[in-house]
Order: C-alpha cells, then structure tokens, then sequence
C-alpha cells in the first residue's frame, strides 16, 4: 500500500501539471510568461516555491537541485516568481483540498 504522503504528494504534482495544461489562467501575462523552454518551468517554479522552507533562497536553491551545475540563480527565480499570480497558490490549495474532502 502506497503511503499517504506520497499519494498527497503525487496528486499535488498531478494538480500543478494540469495548472501548467490552461497557463493563461495563473500568469501575469499569457502571451509571455513561460512560453519558452527552461530550466525553471511553471510546474518546478512552483513546487520549488512550495518546498522552500526557511532558509536563504541561495541555500534553498542549493538543496533543491542538490548542488547541480544546472542550478538556476536566485535573481532567475525571483523574476519567475513575479510571473505567477497569487491566484494560482489559491487555486492549487483550493483544488487539493477538494481532493481530500471525503477523508
């Protein structure tokens, strides 16, 4: 039997990629914000945001991508950031709420 932290955990990545599917919707600007390919995608700039605990954001970076030469800087995720509308960590606690709602 699966644990239930993991079942939480994987309909909360389900739950960003169908964010990610209808973008428009939690950007500021549908015609531009993360429409190119990057290492900081919609979906990993937002589940890195919610795994961030309360270091600095180098060191959260540094822990995130373990040291990877493929990590981003921080000005890099700052900007990303500004590109998400508050609306969509509202939607995202909305929708995974729902989820569990019959437990």
């Amino acid at each position: 039997m699966q644990k239930y932290c993991n079942i939480v955990k994987n309909k909360l990545n389900t739950l960003i990629i169908n964010m990610e599917k209808n973008i428009s919707d939690f950007v500021v600007d549908p015609k531009r914000d993360f429409i190119r390919k990057s290492e900081l995608s919609f979906s990993k700039t937002m589940r890195f945001i919610l795994s961030m605990g309360s270091q600095t954001l180098s060191s959260e970076l540094m822990e995130f991508y373990g040291l990877d030469q493929k990590a981003v800087s921080v000005s890099a995720v700052v900007q990303r950031r500004a590109k998400i509308l508050p609306a969509a960590f509202l939607h995202l606690f909305h929708k995974l709420n729902e989820s569990f709602s019959h437990c």
